[in-house]
């Protein structure tokens, strides 16, 4: 009957569906995994870049210290 063509053609599609949600759930965890895996390498590359701007802020003072200085030396 059509009522059994529609209802087997519903179950094709959900379990379609459910095939490509549990596709993309195993897309997620991959992505999670790479992204635990790179964690480490994000917190150095922060690390770094705190380092850099401490280094750039005290380069940047002596340099005002020393600019004052050689103005009034003037």
């Amino acid at each position: 009957t059509a009522g059994a063509k529609d209802l087997k053609a519903g179950t094709d599609t959900l379990k379609t569906g459910m095939d490509t949600l549990n596709t993309g759930i195993d897309s997620l965890n991959q992505g999670i995994a790479v992204m635990k895996e790179q964690s480490p390498a994000l917190v150095d590359g922060v690390g770094q870049l705190k380092d850099g701007s401490v280094s750039l802020k005290g380069g940047l003072d002596q340099l005002m210290r020393d600019g004052i200085r050689k103005i009034a030396n003037l």
